[in-house]
């Protein structure tokens, strides 16, 4: 059995001025970077960081990063964290830049998908 994990979550840029809440962020263990749809990144407006590139299953993309703050659904949120934009199926993807920040664990052994995360206490 397959599952997605999809949530909400929230982009803030670093001066506060610059919010969008995002209803469908898939949890994409296969991808490296968190990525932000085009669209939204043109709602959001936030200031470029730097030129990078993803290279994925639909080939190679270019474009610009954005350090942003990532609201979790689970309370818990990563600040200016650098944030791709691509043309994706989701409003945004959370990858393994920040999967691997705290304690991940999926469970499908009820025979639906259902995923807990925490980030360590500092």
């Amino acid at each position: 059995m397959t599952g997605t994990i999809t949530t909400e979550c929230e982009f803030v840029t670093p001066d506060q001025k610059g919010r969008i809440k995002v209803n469908s962020a898939m949890w994409d263990t296969g991808s490296e970077a968190t990525i932000l749809s085009r669209q939204l990144v043109s709602q959001l407006q936030p200031e470029a960081f730097r030129q990078g590139g993803i290279t994925g299953i639909g080939g190679d993309t270019s474009g610009n990063t954005y350090l942003l703050h990532v609201y979790l659904p689970t309370g818990d949120v990563v600040t200016y964290h650098e944030v791709y934009e691509a043309d994706i199926d989701y409003d945004a993807i959370i990858g393994m830049d920040i999967i691997t920040l705290g304690d991940f664990h999926i469970d499908s052994s009820k025979g639906e998908t259902s995923f807990t995360f925490s980030l360590p206490n500092e």
